[in-house]
């Protein structure tokens, strides 16, 4: 599961401090997804005959996710997964490192030092890290962080009966 952060032996990937530091290069966007508080999804109740629906996060403006899933626990899962996927997109940070660092990976929680309090408010997770080797024998690492907001962070309820 995305943001979990966890290594295969169930320990939690621990958080990497990096300061601001000469010859990085970094670039900073916040992207207005606030505009989606919620996200609501459907399923169908076979037995019962009705629809029902999920929503993650609060009513208001929601994103409404397309067609019909086939149980509750599927809607609600769907609905958190989504409504945690625009909250982590809503701010992004790259980073262009002078000096590689190959101890960090996709998953790996960050915390940011020496930039402005709009950057370091965020909690930042690894979405991709690209390393490399430059023809001067210079290590170099590209990192794209994410917003930290994990599924679990949103649960879903049964909003009742009825279509969208």
């Amino acid at each position: 599961m995305i943001a979990r952060s966890r290594l295969s032996s169930s320990r939690r990937v621990p958080t990497v401090k990096l300061r601001r530091g000469s010859g990085d290069h970094h670039h900073f966007q916040e992207i207005d997804r606030s505009a989606y508080i919620g996200v609501r999804a459907r399923w169908y109740d076979m037995n019962g005959a009705c629809g029902h629906q999920a929503l993650a996060g609060n009513n208001g403006h929601v994103k409404i996710l397309r067609g019909d899933l086939p149980t509750e626990a599927d809607t609600k899962g769907a609905a958190e997964a989504e409504l945690a996927r625009v909250k982590r997109g809503a701010a992004t940070f790259t980073l262009d490192l002078a000096v590689g660092r190959p101890d960090i990976f996709p998953e790996t929680p960050i915390q940011l030092i020496g930039w402005p309090v709009t950057i370091t408010t965020y909690a930042w997770i690894v979405a991709k890290a690209t390393h490399e080797l430059d023809g001067s024998g210079g290590y170099l690492a590209s990192l794209v962080l994410e917003n930290k907001a994990a599924a679990t962070d949103h649960v879903a309820v049964d909003v009742g009966d009825g279509w969208l």
